[in-house]
């Protein structure tokens, strides 16, 4: 049986994807998938290197499969999932959370999407300040996103994928350097708006507005804009509604595996005791006076800014950061309770 007979079989009957490729995409002429894979006659999984550091996972898989919490045995160190669900799909997307869960997957953040149709554009602005790249520009301006914005969740573009998109990125420099970027793609009649930024030492001198309103009113061939932010940035949030953007119904949940959810804890506890080796796994972090009382209220608010969560009092006690096992379950819970 080939691998998209397989497929077909699991689409004959009630199933949930996060895949969004065409069959023709996902396999050769001989109907074998083009990807590494996992195929059994519930679940139908395959593994994409979208990043040098992380594979994203696609799967199609049957009811069936997800209520029995079939497993997924792969050997990839690092795996991304998305899910994409309307927001009224709440059960649909409890039921995936679960699974995932099953095979070592943690919920790390939740992006939705704006969008704006076309408005009356402004014309009294003045723009004189804001460039497209030039060949020098592009090497920073990779390191300034690495820099800023997680390669788990922001699908940061390589440096050739940069330059493509060399007539679709704005900035504003001081004394020739960069001070606030916006980098866009334009598909068809419609504007991608990927990253926006303004560089902190250059903040509050009306940059961000400034090549906000540029990219909403620099090409009249543009339909549609449309923009995918994370549920916690209420301020990017803010501003996308007053330039006129509205929420539409497309939620996006972002799971990390074991392996990269570790790897992230042991860089937090890194970064507050580096005098110190957290990858032993042997050793309890308190009874070893690796952390103390103030180091956990320092990793407290710096896991809460990782992994958008919110950790109680209650579970704020020194044996929930024993270990990393400890505190990857302490995420795990606090996930859950929120």
């Amino acid at each position: 049986m080939s691998d998209l007979h397989v497929l077909h079989k699991i689409k004959e009957k009630p199933f949930v994807t996060n895949c969004f490729m065409t069959e023709y995409e996902i396999f050769d002429n001989y109907d074998s998938c083009n990807f590494e894979n996992q195929i059994s006659d519930e679940v139908f999984c395959f593994f994409k290197r979208t990043n040098p550091d992380f594979e994203n996972m696609f799967f199609y898989a049957s009811q069936k499969a997800l209520l029995a919490k079939n497993p997924i045995i792969h050997n990839e160190l690092n795996i991304v999932t998305e899910v994409f669900v309307l927001e009224n799909e709440v059960e649909k997307s409890l039921q995936i959370k679960n699974w995932l869960n099953s095979q070592g997957n943690y919920h790390y953040h939740t992006v939705f999407r704006m969008n704006r149709v076309k408005q009356e554009q402004e014309h009294d602005v003045n723009y004189s300040l804001i460039q497209n790249p030039n060949e020098e520009d592009f090497e920073v301006l990779l390191k300034i996103l690495e820099q800023n914005f997680d390669k788990y969740t922001e699908r940061i573009p390589t440096l050739e994928k940069l330059k493509e998109f060399k007539n679709s990125i704005y900035l504003i420099k001081e004394d020739n350097q960069i001070a606030a970027l916006f980098v866009t793609e334009i598909k068809g009649s419609t504007r991608f708006m990927h990253f926006w930024l303004v560089i902190s030492k250059y903040r509050g001198k009306g940059y961000g507005e400034l090549i906000f309103k540029y990219c909403l009113n620099c090409n009249p061939e543009i339909k549609r804009y449309t923009s995918w932010i994370n549920v916690k940035n209420n301020y990017s949030i803010k501003k996308h509604a007053e330039f006129g953007f509205v929420k539409d119904r497309i939620i996006n949940f972002i799971y990390l595996n074991t392996n990269i959810m570790k790897e992230k804890i042991i860089k937090i506890l890194e970064e507050t005791r580096p005098e110190f080796d957290f990858r032993e796994e042997s050793v309890n972090f308190i009874t070893a006076e690796y952390l103390d009382s103030f180091d956990i209220i320092t990793l407290v608010v710096d896991i809460e800014t990782a992994f958008d969560v919110k950790i109680i009092g209650a579970l704020i006690l020194p044996e929930n950061f024993s270990s990393v096992d400890a505190i990857l379950k302490l995420i795990e819970i606090s996930k859950n309770a929120s």
